[in-house]
């Protein structure tokens, strides 16, 4: 039976437009297996052994309920995995030391393809780190596979290579969100989009979120109209760079002040932006190879996308994250960490009875730990009619067992927080760990 993924790039096999061949990755990594040693630990993950790994754990909550002492075997493999039940299907994953754990999936190695695969387009072609972090709170997948892919994919392996940076002066360090702000202008003139010639990317310097915008043309009232628009929807930095020259960058702002005269940026020193040009230019090119089109002002779009939602060695998580304060969704989710899993939903109607079941498992928890408030009220997150709630202990708003977790506090014990009260705390903490990751990449650039 073929996978979701399988499906999804059946056409792009067919038609000869996949950059990494299946039968020379699967010849490959099973090279790899062939010479690991016996002993090694690293062994394939087959259909046969997860299926074998199922019935051990089945069997183990079997002699559980019959009071039965379990075999060793039993007990090992219960106490490093778990199953996930979706409808009929029993899912092997990861044991969770709680419910908020991400639901991390136990996949064979005849998935590691099409895993990888969904992975590396989605961050734009991108290298291992990036790969590892799309993929660590979904499925287990060894990082010997990704390299192996990575070496076979045609893509990469044309792109532009990047200069050597040379001796580093004092890096700039944000502490807060709009403190500084680049724009930069990358120049497609020698493949033009129908009229478009050039690509604005604009970037917030404490969380690497960027915006990319096709321009017709690089005159300054066309360059301001386009960042007008992104300030006005994410708020004006204190400072703006670019290495298109203080000029340039000054009647830009002058252009943006006529328009918004509120507006109170001002003109930082140019930024040399090279490097990010390139890889700008690298993920272009790649998603126009994989979707077989040269609609980059489109595409665009879809790169700034991937941009934001991919790990960034130099924050130590996504700039989605980090604006944010979590991963942007990649599906239905009905948890906080039941979203990894592939749900195969067809109607409105199944999902709400997965969401009923999954609301009964974690009352269970939570009913023991906290009171519960036995009127009529409506949930503030979900602004669903619930006969159950609790009282988050920040917010003091009413709030689902689900809509909310446990914190478990060192004079007070297990206390509920709703997601909104969650979110803001993680928004802070965010901001405050990018500002210590910017200062230490900062300083290992120095040194």
């Amino acid at each position: 039976m073929e996978t979701v993924i399988e499906q999804k790039y059946e056409s792009l096999i067919d038609n000869n437009h996949i950059f990494v061949d299946q039968q020379q990755f699967t010849i490959e990594l099973q090279k790899y297996y062939s010479a690991l040693s016996k002993n090694s630990k690293k062994t394939e993950w087959t259909e046969e052994k997860i299926k074998n790994v199922i019935k051990l754990i089945d069997d183990y909550n079997i002699a559980k309920l019959r009071k039965k002492r379990p075999t060793d075997k039993q007990y090992h493999h219960a106490k490093k995995y778990d199953i996930f039940n979706v409808g009929s299907e029993k899912i092997l994953i990861m044991n969770r030391k709680s419910q908020s754990d991400s639901v991390i999936q136990i996949i064979p190695s005849s998935e590691y393809y099409y895993r990888i695969l969904d992975a590396h387009i989605a961050t734009g072609h991108g290298r291992r780190d990036k790969i590892v972090h799309a993929l660590k709170n979904k499925y287990v997948v060894p990082i010997f596979a990704i390299t192996i892919f990575l070496r076979l994919c045609k893509i990469c392996l044309s792109k532009k290579s990047l200069p050597k940076s040379g001796t580093a002066g004092k890096s700039m360090i944000s502490d807060e969100i709009n403190s500084r702000g680049y724009i930069d202008l990358v120049d497609f003139q020698s493949a033009p989009d129908g009229d478009y010639k050039w690509l604005l990317q604009y970037q917030d310097h404490l969380t690497k979120f960027c915006f990319l915008r096709p321009l017709r043309s690089k005159e300054v009232r066309d360059v301001a109209l386009e960042i007008l628009k992104i300030f006005l929807e994410v708020g004006y930095p204190d400072i703006l760079l670019s290495d298109n020259g203080r000029e340039f960058t000054a009647s830009v702002l002058k252009e943006i002040i006529s328009l918004w005269p509120s507006c109170k940026t001002i003109n930082g020193i140019p930024k040399n932006t090279e490097n990010s040009n390139q890889v700008l230019k690298n993920m272009i090119w790649a998603w126009m190879k994989d979707n077989n089109s040269t609609k980059w002002s489109m595409g665009c779009y879809f790169v700034q996308y991937q941009m934001n939602s991919s790990y960034n060695s130099s924050i130590a998580r996504t700039p989605f994250k980090a604006l944010f304060g979590n991963d942007p969704r990649s599906g239905p989710s009905f948890t906080n960490s039941s979203e990894n899993i592939n749900y195969k939903l067809e109607t409105e109607e199944f999902a709400e009875e997965v969401l009923e079941d999954t609301n009964d498992n974690n009352h269970v928890s939570l009913v023991e730990n906290r009171n519960i408030i036995p009127v009529e009220i409506t949930c503030h997150i979900c602004n669903q009619e619930a006969s159950e709630a609790q009282a988050c202990v920040t917010c003091k708003r009413n709030a689902h067992a689900i809509c909310g977790t446990l914190r478990n506090d060192e004079h007070y014990g297990s206390q509920f927080v709703c997601y909104t009260c969650i979110n803001s705390t993680v928004v802070k903490q965010e901001t405050t760990e990018l500002y210590s990751n910017l200062k230490r990449a900062a300083e290992e650039i120095i040194s």
